[in-house]
């Protein structure tokens, strides 16, 4: 549950921003099936009112075939994605080669066939019944009308005559109001069909609309549950962003600290070598000193000897004595 889930502050650690991505996705299922069970439960609504608005549309058709009238049903239906498990269903249509069928199952498809054949010749005879059947009864809203309410409509055969009798004007003047008391019965029963009908229609659309109400708070309801899939999602990126960052820091530290220990070796061994050079320098400069002491000497020596008896040829000798060559250690 949400409970189980860590504060922001207690993700310090690695292994609790592991168990944090698992909770959440954890969350993300619990909050996605818990939608999809409301996302069912009007899938079936949905089934009940289009069985009530069918039973609906049987009498609105009988209505509209009594009035005859055209219209068009308002006949709502499942989409296919609405089945359970319609990705899984292959419909005939999209199998493109001729399907296989083995001994038995041609024998099974003919004799099939056979039966449906047989059906519908039988139905055929049935049609032809009813047809003659309606014939009879006459198959009109006037005629059924007619019968229910018992009027005697046959028009007299001297209706039409020029010179009528006294008793042929008052049957003629009672066939006319029987016409009339009749279109205006006919006329009472159409405007009761027309009122049932358009019943039936607003029965019919509060139906609808109140389906769609419930869609409608779905949807918006999907607009919440999507904001708090995305709330989660971005938090579980956000974890596995950081653990890989995390990993990334670590080789790159560990990158680094090699580079520093080969660095501290090179430290070492310069340090060494510049003590060694350090030696030899000191060495060099003593032997250097030890042999310009001496040539000092020995120049103050050379000043001394032949001072006097160069004379002009005394700076002459001082370069030569500077010249000489030392003899191999």
């Amino acid at each position: 549950g949400e409970s189980l889930l860590y504060s922001h502050m207690e993700l310090t650690k690695r292994e609790t921003r592991i168990n944090q991505v698992e909770l959440l996705r954890d969350q993300i299922r619990k909050v996605r099936s818990t939608f999809n069970v409301e996302v069912r439960q009007l899938v079936k609504d949905k089934g009940a009112e289009i069985d009530k608005v069918d039973e609906k549309n049987v009498r609105l058709q009988e209505i509209i075939e009594e009035l005859k009238v055209q219209e068009d049903l308002i006949k709502p239906a499942h989409a296919p994605c609405e089945h359970e498990g319609w990705q899984l269903i292959v419909d005939d249509s999209e199998i493109k080669v001729e399907k296989y069928l083995s001994a038995a199952e041609r024998a099974q498809a003919e004799k099939a066939k056979a039966e449906e054949e047989a059906r519908r010749k039988a139905n055929e005879g049935d049609d032809q019944i009813l047809r003659a059947l309606s014939d009879m009864m006459g198959g009109t809203l006037e005629v059924k009308k007619d019968a229910e309410m018992g009027v005697n409509l046959e028009k007299p055969d001297f209706y039409d005559a020029e010179d009528l009798t006294d008793e042929q004007q008052k049957q003629c003047r009672e066939y006319d109001r029987r016409l009339q008391v009749y279109e205006e019965e006919l006329e009472k029963q159409r405007k009761a069909l027309e009122t049932e009908a358009k019943k039936i229609r607003g029965e019919i659309q509060a139906i609808l609309d109140a389906f769609d109400s419930k869609l409608s708070s779905l949807a918006e309801e999907k607009l919440s549950v999507d904001a708090e899939i995305y709330q989660y999602e971005l938090q579980v990126t956000l974890l596995l962003d950081s653990l890989v960052k995390e990993e990334d820091l670590a080789l790159h530290i560990g990158r680094l600290q090699k580079r520093t220990d080969a660095a501290h070796l090179d430290l070492q061994s310069a340090t060494a070598s510049v003590a060694s050079f350090r030696e030899e320098l000191d060495a060099f400069r003593e032997v250097y000193e030890t042999i310009l002491n001496e040539d000092k000497a020995y120049d103050k020596a050379l000043r001394r000897e032949f001072a006097d008896e160069a004379g002009l040829n005394f700076d002459t000798l001082s370069k030569l004595w500077r010249k000489r060559t030392y003899p191999a250690a």
